[in-house]
């Protein structure tokens, strides 16, 4: 499920099998787009049997996490209120969260922790990055989510290394087919356990794995040629290190090159056909230096590869994550709208617990679930604020939407803030809408029901151009990803308060219902894009 439309943040997060790493997007306005990256060690379990859930979790986030989830509010042994009363500053109260995991036990705990605050969790899988991979379901998810963050970099074919505490490897050929991967042990772990075995060895006993880190990439740095016959012992460890990675993986990068055929492509002229293989993860500095051509000067070239450049992108797996949600948003804008859909996803509502003198719960309504074989009459997932879900049909949204609008939200502070009062305000006018809408729409009904006589409409003004004349009238609109689309107007109807619908199809046999403000900037963009139509 995509991020609410109306919030202007959401946070993924990646458990690895040594580290979390957290990531604050941006949201629609900013193209999904990472904007704030820390990373932490794993979730202690012990930690949740001497603290709170809320206090385990402020311990993971920086300063910006904390804003987001908490506000400013935030103090010792408040989290709980903090949380919930931030959550009300929001247009969509429910934070989403994203979780990509190669250790579940860290995911489980990941939403153990957010399951206190008002949020719904979405554990992704392979499948949400590439729904068609077929055999190839066996890479691990950050290989995937890195793969496609790639490609909204330079597109396809497509080589990534992933340097973190493993080495990994994925491709892609010109389609986007995965063509494979492979994984070994990372650059810190290698060092870690030369580090742990040379502790017994003359000589090497100061060698720990920092060290050893910092040593190789100062040899990397200065382009020092190893020498396989040194007499330096702890040189010679650091070399073996080295060329355990260049030669396995230059090898991985030529056969990349013969399999895509983008080696044949190289030998050219053109400097825009030489390849890209693009590193990430926490060491893709060092990485960058050992697969260029030239392996940094620190071995003899192989010349029979063809040319190709390395890149170094950083977090390309949150990259990834917001490329997929880009693609998701721009086909779901271009599926038809259902009828109450866009009028009550997003509104507060409310409803009574049940029990004699209960509380009254509020929730969110999230998002709709059709069945099979009826498509107009979803029902709607409210997320309440304390993370419990209840699906809802039209007539119980409405009700929901009704006792909202009579009781608002709970433990409003004496005097609020201008931020605070402006956006319950709003809420209060979102779910008063709705439910005037709604109401029009069932009395609508209730009328066609009794068979009540027919009423000729009220002539149009002789000024107002007949709506049913644009039936017939090629229009153009441009969505974000996917570009220009051309389209008919192939119907019209008119609601009972008299606004006005336009049908449309497009070439593609998408449809999509148009306002007279959309119809007009279609009708006006078309005129200027004609030319471009090939059935106009």
């Amino acid at each position: 499920s995509l991020p609410n439309e109306e919030e202007n943040f959401f946070i993924s997060v990646l458990c690895s099998v040594s580290s979390i790493v957290w990531v604050v997007h941006g949201g629609a306005e900013k193209k999904y787009s990472p904007l704030y990256m820390w990373r932490t060690p794993q979730i202690d379990e012990n930690d949740l049997k001497k603290s709170e859930p809320l206090a385990v979790l402020c311990r993971y986030l920086t300063k910006e996490g904390q804003d987001i989830i908490f506000g400013d509010d935030l103090g010792n042994g408040n989290e709980k209120t903090a949380a919930l009363n931030q959550s009300k500053l929001r247009k969509f109260p429910p934070l989403s969260i994203y979780v990509l995991s190669m250790h579940q036990t860290q995911a489980e705990l990941v939403s153990f922790l957010f399951s206190y605050v008002p949020s719904r969790v979405y554990q992704m899988s392979h499948d949400d990055f590439f729904p068609e991979a077929g055999g190839k379901g066996s890479l691990t998810i950050s290989q995937v989510a890195a793969l496609r963050g790639v490609e909204s970099m330079i597109g396809f074919p497509a080589l990534v290394v992933d340097s973190g505490c493993f080495l990994t490897y994925t491709a892609a050929d010109a389609d986007g087919a995965i063509i494979g991967g492979g994984m070994a042990l990372g650059v810190e772990g290698r060092v870690e356990m030369v580090a742990r075995r040379t502790q017994c060895t003359d000589g090497l006993t100061d060698l720990d794995a920092q060290t050893l880190l910092f040593k190789m990439t100062n040899m990397v740095s200065a382009k020092k040629k190893l020498d396989p016959f040194g007499n330096d012992v702890e040189e010679a460890v650091l070399a073996e290190l080295l060329q355990g990675i260049i030669f396995p993986y230059r090898e991985v990068i030529k056969d990349y090159l013969h399999r895509t055929n983008m080696g044949a492509k190289a030998s050219g002229s053109n400097p825009e056909d030489i390849p890209t293989v693009v590193v990430t993860g926490g060491t893709s500095s060092v990485m960058q230096k050992l697969l260029e051509p030239t392996h940094g000067g620190l071995v003899q070239p192989d010349l029979t590869i063809p040319p190709y450049k390395v890149e170094s992108m950083k977090h390309a797996i949150a990259y990834g994550l917001a490329f997929i949600l880009r693609q998701k948003a721009s086909a779901q804008k271009r599926k038809p709208q259902r009828p109450f859909d866009s009028l009550v996803i997003g509104r507060r509502v409310a409803k009574k617990s049940g029990i004699a003198n209960g509380a009254t719960l509020r929730g969110t309504v999230t998002v709709p679930i059709y069945s099979a074989g009826d498509v107009d009459t979803p029902v709607y997932i409210i997320r309440y604020d304390d993370n419990q879900t209840e699906n809802f049909t039209i007539t119980e949204v409405h009700d929901g939407l009704k006792l909202y609008c009579s009781v608002g939200e709970e433990n409003i502070p004496a005097r609020p803030d201008e931020a605070l009062k402006r956006m319950l305000t709003e809420k209060l006018e979102n779910a008063a809408h709705a439910v005037s809408r709604l109401d029009t729409k069932n009395s609508s009904s209730k009328r066609q029901a009794t068979a009540a006589p027919k009423v000729s409409p009220p002539k149009k003004s002789r000024k107002e151009k007949d709506p049913t004349s644009y039936i017939g009238t090629r229009v153009a609109k441009l969505f974000d990803e996917d570009g220009l689309y051309f389209g008919e107007i192939t119907g019209y109807e008119d609601d009972e308060d008299g606004n006005g619908f336009w049908k449309i199809l497009y070439d593609d046999n998408d449809e999509e219902e148009f306002d007279k403000n959309d119809l007009i900037k279609a009708v006006e963009l078309y005129k200027k894009e004609s030319s471009l139509d090939k059935r106009g």
